[in-house]
């Protein structure tokens, strides 16, 4: 039996966006077998956007072998729910080191089961599509789970809000379903894909980190009521294709000029524009093609921001830019071989608008 060489990456502290693409690079650039040793027995938070990339990312640390320690049990909320870490986690390590933890222990025992916490939903195995049958079922669904879990967001979300979440997470899930694990994804197993939503008293960004939520927060803070600011976040992610590779149906798009992804992502975010036609693998659902322009005004008029990351790429909305629509950023990314479609949706206390 050949021992695989080990690569050990130790997070401490809080796990932000840059550390994660880090490791993202690292994963990429590391050709020969080895064994990935993920040791998060110090990380004590995970900073928003970055737990669901890593999420989606551990699949490439997990190509050979994959050992992960685990936080302790007072930080595992923050560091593996919340995060969406612990259903990528269960489905993708070879071996577990630390505390048993009850809830990756049922993922690993039962895949498809749904992780329901106070003030955190996660809806897991969506690739399965019985989540997104219509989007009014996928509607009543999410509703009934945020009234037993988030019982104060219910209650608090805008028309817009509420038009956000269900526009992003129904078409979120359902390009799953069609396109993340169709061709040409090599097909094995395992796999991960989950939407997760979670709410939350206080978010921060770092000011040093560039591909982080630093901007938005800034305008958010001048435009919106701060007192009793709340955040509700959403996150639909999946370990497969990569939209770029999906749309062109060529997963060696990776390795190719970055000029070409570009176009493939381009064209797959044209109002109206599908491959499903060409690859002749998924659902037509009504008036395909027309996801992320449905996202992109459903997030504008809910004044908040989202991020997709697929490939060696990233795109954002940030409903207080003056530049419309979803905008790339013009530099290579870490390679990221699936999709994760984030969003930061503000909830102001509605108290505070009240005339006195």
């Amino acid at each position: 039996m050949t021992t695989l060489e080990r690569q050990e990456h130790q997070v401490s502290g809080s796990l932000g966006v840059a550390e994660v693409e880090g490791l993202l690079d690292l994963a990429a650039a590391h050709d020969e077998p080895c064994e990935w040793y993920l040791d998060l027995s110090q990380a004590k938070h995970v900073q928003q956007l970055a737990g669901p990339r890593l999420a989606a990312g551990l699949r490439a640390l997990a190509r050979e072998r994959l050992v992960v320690e685990l936080p302790r049990p007072v930080d595992r909320f923050r560091v593996l729910y919340r995060s969406g870490l612990a259903p990528s986690i269960a489905a993708h390590a070879d071996e577990i080191h630390g505390e048993p933890d009850g809830v990756i222990g049922s993922l690993r025992a039962q895949p498809t089961a749904d992780v329901m916490a106070t003030n955190l939903v996660i809806f897991t195995a969506v690739d399965d599509g019985a989540l997104v049958v219509r989007k009014d079922r996928f509607a009543s669904r999410l509703w009934a789970a945020m009234k037993r879990q988030i019982p104060n967001a219910r209650t608090r979300l805008t028309e817009q809000a509420q038009a956000a979440l269900v526009e992003a997470g129904y078409e979120g899930v359902a390009n799953i379903v069609d396109h993340a694990f169709t061709r040409p994804f090599d097909g094995h197993e395992p796999r991960t894909s989950f939407c997760l939503l979670s709410w939350q008293e206080d978010m921060t960004a770092k000011g040093s980190d560039a591909l982080g939520l630093t901007d938005y927060f800034a305008q958010a803070s001048s435009a919106l009521k701060t007192e009793g600011l709340r955040w509700l976040v959403l996150a639909v992610v999946d370990d497969g294709n990569g939209i770029p590779a999906r749309h062109s149906l060529d997963d060696r798009i990776y390795d190719g000029p970055f000029a070409d992804e570009e176009q493939a992502l381009a064209l797959a975010l044209e109002a109206g524009e599908t491959v499903k036609i060409e690859a002749g693998d998924a659902d037509l659902r009504g008036d395909p093609g027309w996801g992320l322009t449905l996202i992109a005004d459903a997030l504008k008029a809910a004044s908040g921001y989202g991020c997709l990351r697929t490939g060696r790429q990233l795109i954002e909305l940030d409903a207080f830019s003056a530049t419309s629509g979803w905008v790339p950023r013009p530099d290579p990314q870490p390679l990221l071989r699936g999709t994760v479609l984030q969003l930061v949706l503000p909830v102001e206390d509605p108290q505070q608008g009240l005339p006195v």
